[in-house]
This record gives C-alpha cells, sequence and structure tokens, in this order.
C-alpha cells in the first residue's frame, strides 16, 4: 500500500473494491480479523470474509452473496518516516464464488474508487493450464525420441 516507501499512512481500504465484466460491476467487501486498525508492525490478521455484492449487472453475471474458499491475510509495517504504517495484503478469490459462469469470462478489471487513487489490474485469457501440459508432453516426448536414437547410437559404437 505504500509502493515508493514515501512513507505515506496507507491502511488496507476493505470495501469499495469493484469487479467488472463487460459492462457488469460487482463490488467486494474484505473483513480483517479484528479490524486493520488493530494491527500493529509485524503482525498478521487474516481475511476472515469477503462479500460480493452487484452494482450494475445487467446481464447477471454474479452472485451476490459471501464468496466460499478465499483465503488471504494483512500484514503491516512501519513506512520510512518512522510514524506512518503500510499494509500488505495477498488475497486468494476463487471466481466461481461470485461469477455464475467463470469459464465464459475472457477479461475482468479490478479496481478500486477514490480510496487508493483508482489502481487498476485487467486480467485477460484464459487458464494456462491446459496449455502447460500439452506443451510438458510435447517436450518429454522429444526428450524420449532423443533418449532413444542415444541409446541406439551408443550399442553400435
Amino acid at each position: 500500500m505504500d509502493p515508493y516507501n514515501k512513507g505515506h499512512n496507507y491502511r488496507f481500504q476493505g470495501s469499495g473494491w469493484n469487479v467488472q465484466v463487460g459492462n457488469n460491476i460487482t463490488s467486494l467487501t474484505f473483513s480483517v480479523d479484528g479490524g486493520i486498525w488493530s494491527l500493529q508492525p509485524g503482525s498478521k490478521a487474516a481475511i476472515s470474509s469477503v462479500w460480493s455484492w452487484s452494482n450494475n449487472d445487467p446481464d447477471k453475471l454474479f452472485i451476490n452473496q459471501q464468496i466460499p474458499g478465499v483465503t488471504g491475510y494483512v500484514t503491516t509495517e512501519k513506512s520510512s518516516n518512522g510514524w506512518a504504517y503500510r499494509d500488505r495484503a495477498e488475497i486468494k478469490i476463487p471466481l466461481s464464488g461470485f461469477l455464475k459462469n467463470p469459464d465464459m469470462v475472457q477479461s475482468l478489471i479490478i479496481y478500486d474508487t477514490d480510496n487508493m487513487g483508482q489502481q487498476k489490474v485487467t486480467v485477460t485469457g484464459a487458464s494456462t493450464g491446459g496449455n502447460l501440459i500439452v506443451l510438458s508432453g510435447f517436450i518429454m516426448a522429444i526428450l524420449l525420441v532423443l533418449f532413444g536414437k542415444f541409446l541406439k547410437n551408443r550399442k553400435r559404437g
């Protein structure tokens, strides 16, 4: 929350995060165990819940609910000026927890409201898992052919 170490007092903002798919928008609200203001430098607090609430959902893409399967935490440390705090968060949110059909989504934008200066992250494309499996199988096949040729040449020589 203070990437340039300027000494700002940036605490994790648990509300005002939006996910946009096309013209559809849902808001995410994060709850931190014990509240963000009780975190002291070096301590870590778990993300206890994440809720999704649709703001504008003309295509009915989103599910309004507490999102299951969320894991994450927030840590805090003193900033460079010594009096302010800055937080770091790592949160894993399954798309199936707030999207009715996550396999159909090709692109989504995650952004916050004016709480943190409208940061944006754009996620595009599908999972690379299938491609990695095919590629690793192809590489294994090439290695087996080369190893077989090596053994064949070794027996001759």
